[in-house]
């Protein structure tokens, strides 16, 4: 439409006359421009004076105007009656006299023809003709001034003058048609008005009158012209212009743009209206080859589409400062634009622009810009002619035309900057290799370098520009049809279908004869070139007739040639010129690999192929991707695969409209767009999405889409790092497929071995080296069950026995057997056995003896047999044990058996035989077979089917199935042979019979009962049982009765014979007798309620509770603890578990009230107010009693009796997550310290036995039962472990009044006098009692586990942190989380160290008393960790 892109500009200085310009018709390769100056200057397209007329004296210019040709440019002057005529071809300025003495003021060339219309300002007419250069001239075509006309095609001239009429004439001057205007007339067309019916030629004279109406004069229809006039907004018109069919744009000096019709229909409508300018509208234009229209206004211009006038205008902002700009210097341009740009934006000036026109063919467009201090002209590219070339090597190049004589170029990503070449002519085509650049029109081609260390380049908005002269120009022998570089060469394919080799202007090759060759050498050569490429190393041509020749330009001679059959259109090599791409006349696509020389079909190739392009990112090289028109669809080439050689599609990315896709590299497509810009886009195969910040559920969905694409490329690595990801059975087994189809052993072994498949992977690494490729196919067609394909891999690879093994391993016999006639005879009498065991399965058993007798035949037969005589044997004896099955199954049952039956046949073929002959009900030769082949179950059942009894007797050592000796015993027992059927019966292990044949018949009831408590026989207890009824034992009759689940008929014996302690009991441990038949609810009521009625109330409270009759029994259990007698402790064991079970909140205070004395104002012992807590889980309550029992035992001297109620109480309250009351702790290490003492003076370890007894002697009050023997051993083990102090401490109290009387006679004295010699006492200075102890070895100091602070080893009272440390279970110190260990049965703490040496002595936990190796013992280092858990326990 319209770029930026500067080409030229032309400043001009105020003065006198006004800038004009027009633009040379057809070609478009001149512009005439005048400004102030006395001359017009001719500039080609870049901005170059090609000619400048000369004004004589002080005349303007007013007037330019092109032939319909654009061979001559006409110049009218002012004031003056002769016109210039400058002729563009020969370059040369003609004068020109009009024959009349009037100014000129109309200049008009003819749409066809040579004629040319001149007006004066007297209102007369010249027709001048340039061909003959004859004039005519009409005077008085009107009386005043002619200020505008126009030609129709049929060479009709309307005109208009400042007498307002228009006049319409014939090309001979001949007036046809006058028309009077209402206001002055100006800008005069002839086009065609749209109508129901189409009439030919352009038939209406459009007019615009004063500026505001626009005036349709139908030539048809004269009598009724079309006046148009627009609303008052609009302002006047500056300009209109018809295009498309019958339509009219026109621009207003208020800055709108509308577009009408010429239709009868819509006249008068508007079907596009918009306000384009802000404050005014200067000019408007037209480009048909565009397709554009455009305003221009302010100090911009704006560009619409003519099909879709509704988009979003293209809007240039037009800068100020046109004297910056060197007038026609091509060279800086890009300086020139930045500096408009710049100054447009600072100066408070603003440019106006005033005038704009496209050259024909629409690539240029020229806008005139004023302002009070100067004008100028700029000259834009808004269109260019697709010229590109592309190099595949390098990672790709593409080398594009982007201004007239500008080359831009591109590599093959965003990171690339750009390179521009300024060249030497306007191409028609582009060639680049990566070391230099061809460009060139018609014949002629100029080269250029592009090596690193020969450019010189500036950067320049992010692009780089080449200062770089051509190294030299080539002519060929006809005119380009295209231009390819490579390496040193050059291949011009010219339109006569040949191709002229020749090396590169400015380099050089050892023999001249390699610079030029011509394609095909012979001129009568039978073909014609239609396509080429060249690589660094050959030269690669496709012709006519589908033949494609490779040319070696190392070796200077045809190095490969392939014949296609179908005529070849273009040809695409790969970067590195191994793969070729073929398109062919029938619009098919190819790959030629010239390795194999074998070309692939491309399926789905579209018909409207126009660009394919190869992957220049090496790794991807056998990618490529081929452009249809609207979308570009991705292939890949697959070499070696379990299908040959393929061309898979890979998918289709939809492309832009106007995008033309040029280069490809690792999936960015470059392309060129309608703009003339280069746009990168990313292939749908090949755009990967990010995963980032992505949930689960689109995660997945986004990685399964990213593995599929993948896949389709074969980019096998990053899917398997993909398939890490989403660890998807699915998705590994398609990695491992696709892997396996692309015979990539080593990872489908990867994926396997990932996904667990220990039998994929040995299989494919039984072949993994494999270097046939044709055998290595075949056993991956065999691993993905394609057995076919494999068959065909096999046969063409090194082995084809392969295809034989493929196939005897599937059981497919007949293939097997004709792969084994042609390629190993050998094995077929192997093979025609192993088919006919096949059919034998299957039942066709005359095909199956037919085979049998043939392979065993051919085994002894076949000369070529190699195998070893045991292989011959076991081969030969196969095949006599199927001739003898089958046989027996075709009828021919004495042959069978007689080949069963000979001394040598196996013992198998006799079983199986016999199996067949009991099928066919022929039981006696069945049974010899059956006993034979030492199946002697089978013979003994055919035999007692036989009654048989001698051969089933013989037989029975043999048989371990009970059946057949059941059957024995049922015979034995019918002749009366009780002992033998009764060991038969046991050898069955059928106790039942054994149980009854004992009591019926044999009279032994010992043996009964024995197996009846063996075997926990309900029935057989049953039998016992009415045996010893019948012998009237009522006991054992219970006994056998409960056992037998006949609960009913026990408890009526028992009642009936005073036995019903007895039946409790049994109902006691019936449960693990008979099973399933436990006694119910209704059996123990019963037991309950005979308990009752006999008045034991102890048996009727325990049987109601296990009837579930919770206040029945709980009424007979306090019946009994009433009565003070001696069960009353069971009873209230009873009672308080029956409160527990039965959760009646009533019966546990009725309990409670007794326990605690308020019936009868006696206290019960409080463990069973205790036992009552627990068993009803209350251990708050439990604890505060357990503490109370502790207390009383430990008063009555009972320390480890107090112990174990506080440790249970303990571990019961912290299992159940409950805080230990402090007064349980203080008195569980009280009592431990006190049971330590023993331990330690046991291990004469004197002093911790000394530190605990200070510990329990400083409390010693809580131990009223044994204070002196206490205080003794304390003053005893103090002395023994050096605390003087300490002894004398205590052996002090203990001579005091009140104890003194109880020491021990034979510690006395020795106490006494350690309390007569206080040896170690000192006066004390301060205010105290006058004296001070000392003599104590100082106790140890030890860091506090939670604040380490150091304090004494049994001080248990952190004097920092305030907390309770507990204490070691082997030592009563407190605990130190370097050496922090806990017991594993009880979770008591200790100390490492010291519970070692504990247990090596004495082998169990000092608290909790269970046995404890040192091996079970380990040291904890996250104390606190530890701590915290059991503190949340």
């Amino acid at each position: 439409m319209i770029s930026d892109k500067l080409v030229f500009t032309v400043n001009n200085a105020v003065g006198v006359g006004e800038t004009q310009f027009s633009w040379q018709n057809r070609r478009g390769g001149y512009l005439a421009f005048v400004g102030s100056s006395h001359s017009v200057s001719i500039y080609n397209r870049s901005g170059e004076v090609v000619e400048t007329i000369k004004i004589s004296g002080s005349h303007l210019c007013t007037g330019l105007a092109w032939d319909s040709e654009g061979d001559i440019l006409s110049v009218m002057i002012d004031k003056s009656s002769q016109l210039i005529l400058w002729d563009s071809n020969a370059e040369k300025v003609n004068h020109i006299d009009c024959g009349l003495r009037d100014p000129l003021s109309f200049i008009a060339w003819a749409k066809t023809g040579p004629l040319l219309a001149i007006g004066t300002s007297k209102g007369n007419l010249i027709i001048y003709n340039h061909r003959t250069a004859k004039r005519l001239s009409v005077l008085g075509k009107h009386s005043k001034k002619i200020s505008c006309g126009a030609w129709s095609r049929e060479n009709l001239i309307a005109l208009a003058s400042e007498d307002r009429t228009l006049s319409i004439s014939g090309p001979d001057g001949e007036t046809q048609r006058v028309l009077a205007l209402r206001n002055d007339p100006s800008q005069i067309c002839f086009s065609e008005m749209k109508g129901d019916e189409r009439l030919s030629g352009e038939n209406t004279v459009s007019v615009l009158v004063g500026k505001k109406m626009l005036l349709l004069y139908s030539l048809h229809n004269p009598d009724n012209p079309i006046e148009l006039v627009f609303q008052q907004k609009y302002g006047t018109v500056v300009k209109y212009e018809w295009f498309g069919d019958g339509y009219i744009l026109l621009g207003f000096s208020a800055g709108y743009f509308v577009v009408i019709s010429t239709h009868l229909k819509e006249i008068g409508h508007e079907l596009f209206q918009i306000k384009n300018h802000r404050d005014i509208l200067s000019d408007i234009a037209l480009s048909e080859q565009l397709g554009v229209v455009g305003s221009c206004g302010d100090n911009i211009v704006k560009c619409h589409e003519m099909r879709n006038l509704h988009e979003a205008p293209a809007v240039v902002t037009i800068g100020s400062g046109g004297e910056d700009i060197v007038e026609g210097e091509e060279g800086d341009e890009l300086a020139s634009k930045r500096k408009l740009g710049r100054m447009g934006r600072s100066r408070k000036e603003e440019v106006k622009v005033g005038r704009m026109s496209w050259s024909t063919d629409g690539q240029l467009l020229a806008v005139v810009t004023g302002s009070q201090n100067s004008s100028s002209l700029l000259v834009y590219l808004s269109s260019l002619p697709f010229v590109y070339g592309t190099c595949n090597t390098d990672d790709g190049q593409l080398a594009l035309l982007t201004n007239i004589r500008q080359v831009t170029i591109f590599g093959s990503t965003k990171d690339t900057v750009p390179e521009t070449i300024t060249i030497d002519v306007e191409p028609s085509f582009l060639a680049i290799s990566s070391l230099h650049l061809a460009a060139g029109m018609n014949n002629r081609a100029w080269f250029y370098v592009l090596a690193e260390e020969i450019k010189d380049f500036s950067v320049t908005q992010g692009q780089q520009e080449i200062n770089s002269t051509a190294i030299g120009t080539q002519e060929y022998m006809g005119n380009v049809q295209s231009l390819k570089l490579g390496g040193k060469y050059a291949s011009a394919l010219l339109q006569s279908g040949k191709i002229q080799l020749h090396v590169i202007p400015g380099t050089s090759v050892k023999d001249e004869a390699r610079e030029m060759k011509i394609f095909p050498s012979h001129s009568s050569s039978p073909y014609v070139i239609r396509c080429h490429c060249i690589t660094p190393q050959s030269l690669i041509y496709g012709t006519d007739n589908g033949a494609v020749y490779y040319f070696s330009l190392e070796d200077w001679a045809e190095a490969d040639d392939y014949q296609h059959g179908v005529g070849l259109k273009e040809i695409y090599s790969d970067p590195i010129g191994v793969y070729l791409a073929l398109v062919d006349d029938k619009n098919e696509g190819h790959i030629y690999n010239p390795v194999i020389s074998e070309t692939t079909k491309i399926p789905d190739f579209p018909l409207t192929a126009s660009v394919i392009m190869w992957e220049n990112y090496l790794p991807n090289k056998n990618i490529f991707a081929v452009f249809d028109g609207e979308k570009v669809l991705t292939y890949i080439y697959l070499y070696n695969t379990v299908e040959g050689n393929i061309v898979e599609k890979a998918g289709e990315t939809q492309i832009e409209n106007g995008h033309l896709p040029l280069l490809l590299f690792n999936g960015e497509i470059t392309s060129h767009t309608k703009g003339g810009n280069v746009a990168r886009s990313i292939l749908s195969t090949h755009d990967i999405k990010d995963i980032n910040g992505l949930d689960h559920q689109d995660l997945i969905i986004v990685l399964q889409e990213n593995l599929k694409k993948h896949l389709a490329l074969n980019k096998l690595e990053d899917a398997y790092d993909v398939c890490l990801s989403l660890n998807s059975q699915e998705m590994w087994n398609e990695l491992a497929v696709a892997s396996l189809k692309g015979l990539n052993i080593d990872m489908a072994v990867t994926v396997y071995r990932q996904m667990g498949n220990v039998g994929m992977v040995w299989a494919l690494e039984s072949f993994q080296g494999t270097e046939d490729k044709c055998l290595l196919a075949g056993h991956v067609c065999v691993c993905l069950k394609s057995f076919s394909k494999a068959q065909e891999w096999f046969l063409q690879s090194s082995d084809p026995l392969a295809a034989l093994e493929m196939r005897r391993d599937l059981l497919q016999w007949e293939q097997a057997l004709q792969l084994a006639k042609k390629l190993a005879p050998e094995q077929v009498p192997y093979i025609s056995r192993e088919y006919a065991q096949q059919l034998e399965i299957m039942g066709c058993y005359s095909e199956a003896l037919s085979l049998y007798e043939q392979s065993a035949q051919d085994g002894k037969m076949n000369p070529e047999l190699k195998a070893t005589s045991e292989e011959d044997e076991n081969h030969y004896q196969q095949c006599i044990g199927g001739i003898a099955r089958c046989s027996i199954r075709c009828g021919d049952i004495r042959k069978g058996v007689s080949l069963a039956s000979e001394t040598n046949s196996p013992p198998q073929l006799r079983r199986d035989c016999a199996e067949i002959l009991e099928g066919l009900k022929q039981y006696p030769d069945a049974a010899v077979l059956y006993e034979t082949g030492e199946y002697y179950e089978k013979a003994a059942s055919l035999y007692i089917k036989l009654k048989n009894w001698k051969k089933v007797g013989a037989l029975l050592p043999n048989i371990s199935r009970s059946k057949i000796h059941i059957q024995y015993a049922k015979a034995k027992e019918a002749e009366k042979q009780y002992k033998d059927a009764c060991l038969a019966y046991e050898t069955a292990k059928d106790y039942e019979n054994v149980i009854r044949i004992s009591l019926d018949y044999l009279s032994d009831p010992d043996t009964a009962i024995q197996k009846v408590k063996m075997t926990n026989s309900t029935e057989g207890a049953k039998m016992v049982a009415r045996f010893f009824q019948k012998l009237n034992d009522y006991g054992s009759a219970i006994q056998f009765l409960v056992m037998s689940g006949k609960l009913d008929e026990a408890f009526k014996m028992a009642k009936a014979h005073d036995r019903m302690e007895l039946y409790a009991q049994l109902l006691d441990g019936a449960k693990s007798i008979v099973g399933d038949q436990s006694p119910g609810v209704e059996d123990y009521h019963n037991v309950a309620l005979h308990f009752e009625n006999q008045k034991s109330s102890l048996l009727a409270g325990k049987y109601y509770f296990k009837a579930k009759d919770y206040a029945k029994a709980f009424k007979h259990l306090l019946r009994v603890a009433r009565s003070n007698s001696e069960s009353e402790g069971e009873a209230l064991a009873l009672a308080t578990e029956l409160v527990a079970e039965s959760k009646d909140e009533q019966l546990a205070s009725q309990l409670i009230d007794f326990l605690l004395g308020e019936p009868d104002g006696i206290p019960k012992d409080p463990k069973y107010v205790f036992q009552l807590y627990m068993a009803r889980k209350q251990y708050s309550e439990a604890a505060k009693t357990a503490v109370i029992i502790a207390n009383e035992e430990q008063n009555a001297g009972n320390y480890r009796h107090a112990h174990d109620v506080l440790f249970s109480m303990f571990r019961e309250l912290r299992n159940n997550g409950l805080r230990v009351p402090s007064e349980m702790q203080d008195g569980l290490t009280l009592l431990h310290s006190y049971a330590l003492v023993r331990l330690h003076v046991k291990r004469g370890d004197h002093l911790k036995g000394a530190r605990m007894l200070l510990r329990v002697a400083r409390s010693i009050s809580k131990f009223p039962a044994h204070v002196v023997p206490i205080l003794t051993s304390t003053v005893i083990e103090c002395h023994r472990a050096g605390l003087r102090s300490s002894a004398f401490k205590y052996a002090a109290v203990l001579v005091k009044p009140e104890y003194r009387s109880q020491i021990d006679p034979k510690y006395q004295k020795k106490i006494e006098g350690l309390v007569r010699k206080p040896s170690f006492l000192r006066q004390n200075r301060g205010d105290g009692d006058g004296t001070e102890i000392s003599g104590d070895v100082p106790e140890p100091l030890s860091p506090c586990p939670f604040c380490s602070f150091q304090l004494p080893e049994t001080e248990l009272n952190c004097l920092q942190c305030k907390a309770l440390i507990p204490f070691c279970i082997a030592t009563g110190r407190h605990i130190v989380k370097d050496d922090f260990t806990v017991c594993p049965h009880c979770e008591f703490p200790g100390l490492y160290s010291e519970l070692i040496e504990i247990l090596k002595e004495e082998g169990a936990c000092p608290m909790c008393g269970e046995t404890l190796n040192t091996s079970d013992v380990e040291v904890i280092k996250d104390f606190a960790g530890y701590y915290s858990k059991l503190k949340e326990q």
